[in-house]
């Protein structure tokens, strides 16, 4: 019964690290990861060039963010 807890422990603190879910109520969860990946593609590939990883990271989570809000994600 311990370990099943821990585990459950476990799961839950670590599901906190992931990346952030979009939701649109029109949209299955799967239907969702696949858009989050297509944004981050496209963000990854525009960013290429960029010299500091700072700047690149931050750049593609702002691309990201405004690719899933236009196909209607919260």
């Amino acid at each position: 019964m311990q370990r099943i807890l821990l585990c459950c422990l476990l799961i839950l603190s670590l599901s906190g690290c992931g990346r952030h879910i979009y939701t649109n109520p029109d949209r299955s969860a799967g239907q969702e990861e696949k858009d989050y990946y297509e944004c981050r593609f496209d963000a990854e590939k525009s960013t290429g060039n960029l010299s500091s990883k700072d700047n690149r990271d931050s750049r593609v989570e702002s691309m990201i963010e405004s690719c899933m809000r236009a196909r209607g994600y919260k």
